[in-house]
């Protein structure tokens, strides 16, 4: 893809919020690291890797691209505080050690989805194992509507988003993007047991 982008003078911006997020498998690399031209703009974010509520990002981009940025964030949007304590830990903390913690416990949230995936849905579904990451991607045959059961799953306690909203010609009904991020691993394994059951209610698997 860089070679093509390259080519046509096209750059490539590459929102990479989620690389550090990896428990399983070989790293991936970015295209940022591996572009010599200075082609791909590269964003990311300290609200994966140091805590949800650093809501903080970073541009990696030429001076040329980045002079320009600087001049939308001249205002006073910029969390200041957010910012400080961000370098303060970068300079005097154990950011690596942080996340192949926080690796672990995604790891062990991960696993209790995948169980009771495994468990409550059995031959019904199709689900992806993410080496990295917040979500897994559930999948029910074709002609199963996940998105006309979803406000309902959401008042009974269990949320999801509907994979029609991943696709620009609105495709998707019968998938679904599970995220095991936040909740405990005992509430993961309870929410989809939990799901497995509004959807038998409502004749969506049987």
């Amino acid at each position: 893809m860089l070679e093509v982008t390259r080519q046509h003078g096209v750059p490539v911006f590459e929102d990479d919020c989620y690389i550090d997020l990896r428990f399983e498998g070989e790293d991936v690399a970015s295209f940022h690291s591996l572009d010599d031209t200075g082609q791909v703009i590269y964003v990311g974010s300290f609200s994966k890797t140091i805590a949800p509520g650093m809501r903080m990002g970073y541009l990696v981009a030429p001076p040329e691209v980045t002079s320009r940025a600087w001049a939308f964030k001249m205002g006073g949007a910029v969390n200041h505080f957010a910012a400080l304590t961000i370098a303060e830990y970068m300079n005097h903390g154990d950011l690596e050690g942080h996340v192949r913690e926080q690796n672990d416990t995604l790891r062990a949230k991960r696993d209790a989805m995948l169980a009771s995936l495994g468990e409550n849905f059995g031959d019904a579904a199709a689900w992806t194992k993410p080496e990295g990451g917040l979500y897994v991607w559930l999948t029910l045959p074709e002609g199963t509507d996940l998105e006309a059961v979803q406000e309902q799953a959401f008042q009974e306690g269990v949320g999801y988003y509907s994979g029609v909203l991943f696709s620009p010609e609105g495709r998707g009904h019968n998938s679904a993007r599970l995220c095991f991020g936040y909740p405990t691993p005992e509430e993961n394994y309870e929410g989809v047991a939990e799901l497995a059951r509004i959807l038998e209610r409502h004749g969506v698997i049987k």
